[in-house]
């Protein structure tokens, strides 16, 4: 699963060119890799933790002699939504010669868990030509990928096609794509869509003495407590914690035990984020998610096998 993404911007044509090469390599032999341009050209690479990006981003410089400028960290938040709701698009346009015409209507609600995008032609009658429900599923996934809060995409969706209306002359593949897109967005808006984010489980292994400040770093970082254990002098401590809120932390813990504290960290689950109190627009309910605590680097921190009861 790709939690975290980073920017690869090639110095020259020739660095393109061998940073594709570069990425077909890596991803063939790492499953666990991905790599998505972004609408403004930006090519980005993906993984599962800091560590396994930092690999990719060695091998690529050192075996396969890409020059590029890596531009910054980003969390892959997520978007759902959390009703149902009902959304319509009549796509009219005319300017001169043969017009543009698609109208849809569409009911959206939240899939099973795991479910992705599930899209249910329910059109009967002919109310809509077949040719046109494919270009209509395709803006529907689109605009799914784009999501309606901060552009992250929204995870499980069921969305049901159920009227819409067509013109023996103006009607068109792109104008139903259009129409579906726009449909999705207003349909979308009215579910009431909340921004996720990846929550981590953390496990601090500390000398008993600092199990209070073990437990005040995690508090500090929205780190909601567990459990804690003490054995032979050491006490471990248990908790879940905000992929955003990691950034650090080894650091911070290693600060404030005088270097004798361990960290383990992996992936838990999704959960809505704890937004930012202000983004500066109070007349819309849409807010960013909080930045990481550090500037986006790619850490070098060498992280310790997890005891075998880290479950």
């Amino acid at each position: 699963m790709v939690l975290l993404w980073v920017g690869i911007d090639p110095k020259t044509p020739a660095d393109r060119e061998k940073l594709g090469v570069g990425l077909q390599r890596l991803i063939a032999a790492d499953a666990a890799l991905a790599v998505r341009t972004d609408h403004d050209g930006t090519t980005k690479v993906g993984a599962d933790t800091q560590e396994r990006l930092e690999v990719a981003l060695h091998r690529l410089a050192r075996e396969f002699g890409v020059e590029a400028r890596i531009t910054g960290l980003e969390i892959a938040y997520k978007e759902t939504l959390t009703r149902a709701a009902f959304g319509e698009c009549k796509y009219a346009r005319q300017s001169g010669g043969r017009g543009q015409y698609g109208h849809v209507r569409i009911e959206v609600r939240p899939g099973a868990a795991s479910s992705g995008f599930v899209f249910d032609n329910a059109i009967v009658g002919g109310a809509i030509p077949a040719e046109f429900i494919e270009p209509i599923a395709e803006g529907l996934r689109e605009a799914c990928s784009r999501g309606v809060l901060a552009g992250y995409p929204i995870e499980d969706v069921y969305v049901r096609l159920y009227d819409g209306s067509y013109h023996d002359v103006d009607s068109s593949a792109d104008a139903f794509k259009i129409a579906g897109a726009v449909a999705f967005a207003d349909a979308a808006k009215k579910a009431q869509p909340v921004l996720l984010e990846p929550i981590m489980q953390v496990l601090l292994i500390v000398p008993d003495e600092h199990e209070s400040r073990a437990e005040a770093i995690l508090s500090a970082r929205r780190g909601v407590l567990v459990s804690a254990r003490s054995s032979s002098d050491w006490t471990s401590v248990w908790a879940a914690i905000p992929l955003s809120e990691t950034f650090g932390l080894e650091a911070d813990l290693s600060q404030r035990t005088e270097g004798r504290g361990l960290c383990h960290l992996r992936f838990m689950h999704y959960a809505p984020a704890a937004l930012a109190d202000d983004d500066g627009d109070r007349d819309t309910p849409v807010r960013e998610p909080k930045h990481p605590r550090t500037p986006p680097l790619i850490l070098r921190a060498s992280v310790p096998e997890p005891p075998p009861d880290f479950e």
